[in-house]
């Protein structure tokens, strides 16, 4: 598969999912740093959609939180988007993550999917809180509350 077509599947598992949890999304036309954009209690944030992997071992979400363009520097988000919605086909899962839980971060983040073996917590993300659900029903007024 290529990355085109991995990224327009990403983005599509993003986006049905968000529109099964009852957000009112919105499709950016031109070139953006964000492919969708969500409505949160009336106001706008955007979303880049990132292609999640398994950690070793299966108990971590990995996805990268920057770009690459052809000049070789990656470039990361701060500042230009508000979520990342990230998409981990292995298990068919989509997490909605705030920027700001990963400001800083210039290549990937590492996020856990369940309590450590050892039961460390401290300096660990946890990825569950974000996990959206695929078969949760629409909202009355269209607009999810988070």
């Amino acid at each position: 598969m290529t990355s085109n077509e991995k990224g327009a599947r990403t983005e599509g598992a993003v986006l049905s999912v968000l529109l099964h949890e009852g957000y009112n999304v919105l499709l950016p036309f031109g070139v953006s740093r964000y492919d969708l954009v969500i409505e949160v209690e009336g106001e706008f944030k955007r979303v880049q959609c990132k292609t999640g992997r398994l950690g070793r071992g299966g108990g971590s979400l990995e996805f990268n939180v920057s770009s690459t363009p052809p000049d070789g520097k990656a470039r990361n988000y701060d500042g230009q988007i508000d979520y990342f919605g990230v998409y981990l086909a292995q298990q068919g899962q989509v997490y909605l993550i705030p920027a700001e839980e990963l400001a800083g971060l210039q290549r990937e983040a590492t996020m856990r999917l369940g309590p450590a073996r050892n039961g460390q917590s401290k300096g660990t993300r946890d990825a569950r809180p974000y996990l959206l659900d695929p078969m949760a029903c629409s909202s009355e007024d269209g607009a999810a509350v988070s």
